[in-house]
């Protein structure tokens, strides 16, 4: 397989009939998956339950809607190709074979053997041997665990319900422009871990009743300071949390697991609106991410497919370690990057009566009622995040 190819089908509950794309090309109408040539990897609009239902996951060449990260569903709201599936594959199947085809050029990744995401696939490729290697000495099984606990993905709600006739709004950073900010900072690039210890036992800072704590900004000079020349991970516990962030940015919400340690920019960001507690933790030396000689982050902003190419780059990065299913330190500090800016962008939303039902990996997802179009596409330009085609439309009045 070299090609990718897009089948939208009618009813994805069924994958039968359906529009199907290869590269490009004029789409034709399809039966069903049998009419999908093997030697071409295809990208369905299946949602994942829908593809395992179907028995899908053991048909090498077909994959849900999520292989190359962002979905289908998300791709033709960005483009407003909803509502006319052969336009939608004959432009998604372009898209995504342009990804394919920089990512064996650049990255020498190859979709021959797709594997189960193409950031996977990406994963493999780009981890440096300083990510592969395991923590070692006298308190590796707890760097370990403080690995695993400061690596999240995606901030869910919490505490709030989904307002009634709303419906969830996808709003995206720019793609490229986030990928070449978050591949640009710096990140932990030893595995000579050091312990950072505390003659107090634990240190409380931030926030309470909306006041800063006695001796906050003396310790978020510090801890400044020491990020400046270190990748740090902190033993946290959140004490209290300001009402206003509860609903969106609670500590944890969304997390696989309970968690009780973060990595230094995201408890910067927490004690802005949070009263912490810290007691020792973790350093290695950080500094700037190698990336291959062909990766051009400045010119990605321009291109969808590149910047589409650079997302699942970074998200390859962020991804634990494929058969040791162990978050990497780059991986843990990575999200951490992305969840801080994304936080950002939620608390203009909230600020404004939206109600923020998660975020992550660049996009923010917003209940919008009809009428509410006009004011929530201002305030996502003015956050630097882009509309969906159908809320950009009706915010200037479009059909």
């Amino acid at each position: 397989m070299n090609q990718v190819g897009v089948c939208l089908f009618d009813d994805p509950r069924t994958a039968t009939g359906g529009w199907a794309s290869v590269a490009g090309r004029e789409a034709e109408r399809v039966s069903g998956t049998g009419r999908l040539s093997s030697d071409v990897l295809w990208v369905t609009n299946l949602g994942y339950r829908d593809y395992q239902r179907l028995n899908l996951i053991r048909t090498p060449h077909i994959f849900d809607e999520q292989y190359f990260r962002t979905s289908i569903k998300a791709m033709c709201s960005e483009l407003g190709l909803e509502g006319d599936p052969a336009r939608a594959a004959c432009h998604l199947s372009t898209i995504l074979d342009r990804v394919a085809q920089s990512g064996a050029e650049i990255l020498g990744v190859n979709i021959a053997q797709p594997g189960y995401r193409y950031s996977s696939l990406v994963s493999t490729a780009l981890h440096l041997p300083s990510m592969r290697q395991q923590p070692h000495g006298a308190h590796a099984s707890e760097i370990r665990a403080a690995l695993t606990q400061a690596t999240q993905s995606n901030q869910a709600m919490a505490g709030v319900q989904r307002p009634y006739g709303a419906s969830c709004k996808g709003f995206n950073y720019p793609r490229g422009a986030l990928a070449k900010w978050l591949l640009s900072q710096p990140y932990p690039i030893s595995n000579d871990w050091k312990e950072l210890k505390q003659a107090s036992g634990q240190t409380v800072f931030g926030v309470e009743d909306g006041q800063l704590i006695r001796g906050t900004k003396a310790v978020r000079q510090t801890l400044s300071e020491l990020g400046e020349k270190a990748a740090v991970f902190l033993r946290v516990r959140v004490l209290d949390t300001d009402t206003f962030y509860r609903p969106f940015a609670t500590f944890g919400a969304g997390a696989n697991a309970p968690r009780g340690w973060a990595a230094l920019p995201e408890v910067l960001y927490l004690s802005k609106f949070c009263k912490l507690s810290v007691s020792g933790g973790f350093r290695c030396s950080a500094g700037r991410l190698e990336l291959p000689p062909g990766v051009d982050l400045a010119n990605a902003e321009y291109s969808y497919s590149r910047a589409l190419m650079l997302e699942n780059l970074w998200v390859g990065l962020a991804t634990p370690l494929q058969g040791a299913g162990q978050p990497t330190a780059v991986g843990a500090y990575m999200r951490a990057y992305d969840r801080v800016v994304c936080g950002k962008a939620a608390e203009q939303f909230a600020r404004n009566s939206f109600v923020v039902g998660s975020y992550g990996t660049g996009r923010v997802m917003v209940y919008v009622r009809k009428g509410e179009e006009a004011a929530a596409a201002r305030i996502s330009l003015d956050a630097g995040l882009s509309p969906p085609m159908d809320i950009a439309q009706l915010a200037s009045g479009g059909q």
